[in-house]
């Protein structure tokens, strides 16, 4: 293997294992998205990024005003996510961009960015595949597998997820976290 497919191949998940290591030993919500910005995110006042948040890349990324990502949760930014504003994603959920066609001969990698509206709540232990939007004031039940789109308000769970409810309240909340110290 030559030195430039092993930097390619085995390399290429380095500065988001790196950048995970050091946003997990940040004590301060606010140092976290200085040094996402700094990487050329896209990161609204008051977004929170909880404890042992893993990133493939920690690049791509779009989180709007007051959206939190809680602990030991799996960003997959390699094709892109944007997360709309007052949006919890629950504790060890994980969001993928990027698999592997498995009917194709050589299988051969695919995917799509995923989008998440406003007011959006995704509960722990939730896995949104590739190409996925999730529409604004949605709700995502713990550990649903989420395999296509999600229209605004709707409650969804299972495996694959489905429909199983819509969203009544008129959402007018604001999530807010102390903004200095991490948890």
């Amino acid at each position: 293997m030559s030195v430039k497919d092993f930097i390619k191949h085995r390399l290429y998940g380095a500065p988001g294992y790196f950048a995970s290591n050091v946003f997990s030993l940040t004590p301060s919500f606010r140092l976290v998205n200085f040094l996402l910005r700094l990487l050329g995110n896209e990161i609204g006042n008051g977004v929170t990024i909880h404890h042992g948040v893993y990133f493939t890349l920690p690049f791509r990324l779009e989180i709007g005003e007051n959206s939190t990502v809680n602990a030991k949760s799996f960003l997959d930014t390699r094709m892109g996510i944007k997360i709309g504003a007052n949006t919890m994603i629950g504790r060890e959920s994980q969001i993928y961009t990027l698999t592997h066609h498995v009917n194709d001969d050589y299988f051969a990698t695919t995917g799509a960015g995923v989008e998440i509206g406003d007011y959006v709540v995704i509960f722990p232990g939730v896995k949104i595949m590739p190409g996925v939007k999730v529409g604004n004031g949605a709700v995502v039940y713990p550990g649903a597998v989420v395999c296509r789109d999600v229209d605004e308000n709707s409650i969804v769970g299972g495996v694959p997820a489905r429909v199983i409810g819509e969203r009544q309240s008129n959402k007018e909340y604001v999530l807010s976290y102390n903004m200095f110290w991490g948890v």
